[in-house]
């Protein structure tokens, strides 16, 4: 990261916070010296479905993940559980490569139907094998749909030639 191995050392400044020595070449920025992970994917955000979305049958779910290790990874397994109004779990792999402190989209080939209305829980992770911070892996959303109405109907109905229709539309979409 920025902070690792990025200050401007200081003679008298020999020991970190905790104790530990600091390097006299390239210290840590701040007050503690550390070893940035290699290996930490996670999820950052659901971008797609919005909010207050009108139903559909087949909503695309998109999630933006971060390489927060400083490793490049590829290969990631990324789900996203659905639940409450809609229940599904969709899985993609991410291809990558994703250079450490870099993010990117998962756009999921699987959709969803929320044709019915109703609030949707999202549950999205990545699942690293190797991941050495599991607490950033995870994040949870919702979204409220409003579900599309019935389509107009008309009451059957018999008329003589010659004699007026009048119809009339229903206030709905």
């Amino acid at each position: 990261g920025v902070v690792n191995d990025n200050a401007l050392p200081i003679a008298s400044i020999t020991t970190d916070i905790d104790g530990n020595t600091r390097s006299v070449t390239n210290p840590d920025m701040g007050a503690a010296e550390f070893s940035p992970l290699a290996d930490n994917m996670g999820a950052v955000a659901i971008i797609e479905p919005k909010n207050t979305s009108c139903g559909s049958d087949q909503v695309q779910v998109k999630l933006v993940i971060r390489n927060f290790g400083g490793a490049t990874q590829a290969n990631v397994p990324v789900t996203v559980e659905v639940s409450g109004a809609v229940t599904s779990t969709l899985t993609e792999t991410y291809a990558g490569p994703l250079a450490g402190g870099a993010s990117d989209t998962v756009t999921f080939s699987q959709t969803i139907s929320t044709l019915a209305g109703g609030t949707v829980n999202f549950m999205a992770y990545t699942s690293l094998s190797a991941d050495q911070d599991n607490t950033n892996d995870t994040i949870f959303a919702s979204a409220s749909f409003l579900a599309l109405p019935n389509p107009p109907t008309t009451t059957s109905f018999s008329y003589c030639p010659g004699s007026t229709i009048t119809s009339t539309t229903d206030s709905g979409y």
